[in-house]
């Protein structure tokens, strides 16, 4: 129980990877947004996976090189920030001039790779699978159990960007809440430039 918790409090910390699974929601609808959740999920079991197998061998080896990764990190948030930024108002254009906007291309497999391009968030499951290393559990059930709790959270955030488009019917006011999505990633991504 305390595997899945984890992985719900991972998922419900609003950031930059919640809004992009919103965005996703509300530009592309449900399944778009659900694709998203279950991308962001994946790559958080595959986390918990290598956390309760080598986690200890590799944890040394990321903090040591902490910097190149937080880099890494802010770029992969600048750049899909800057994309979800030119998405969003190339769709306001089309959406102003009447056009039927295509659904996002490949949520899976995007969200996977930008939650993968946070190496730091290892260090976070090996620190909680250090002090749940006295739980009698195997490690498959475990990171199973981590990735049904952040799936839980990532369908909360696509859930709610799929009622957001449903309600929200003004392209203007839909192509306004694309951009701010994107600016705070872009923000999110600066802040971080700074920090490095």
């Amino acid at each position: 129980m305390s595997d899945f918790l984890f992985g719900l409090t991972i998922a419900l910390s609003v950031g930059p990877v919640a809004l992009m699974i919103a965005n996703y929601g509300m530009r592309a609808g449900t399944a778009s947004g659900v694709r998203a959740a279950v991308g962001v999920a994946t790559a958080d079991g595959c986390y918990a996976i290598v956390a309760f197998t080598i986690g200890a061998m590799l944890a040394g080896t990321l903090a040591s090189h902490l910097l190149l990764f937080r880099v890494g990190g802010v770029l992969v948030l600048l750049a899909m920030g800057t994309w979800m930024l030119w998405q969003a108002l190339r769709d306001r254009r089309r959406t102003l001039d009447g056009d039927v906007l295509t659904p996002g291309n490949r949520p899976f497999t995007s969200m996977f790779f930008v939650t993968l391009a946070n190496p730091l968030t290892i260090l976070l499951f090996y620190g909680y699978a250090t002090a749940a290393a006295g739980a009698h559990r195997h490690w498959l059930f475990g990171a199973a159990c981590v990735f049904a709790g952040s799936l839980a959270g990532q369908l909360v955030f696509a859930f709610g960007g799929s009622a957001i488009g449903r309600i929200v019917k003004s392209p203007g006011w839909l192509a306004a809440s694309h951009v701010v999505a994107a600016l705070v990633v872009l923000g999110y991504g600066v802040a971080g430039l700074v920090r490095v």
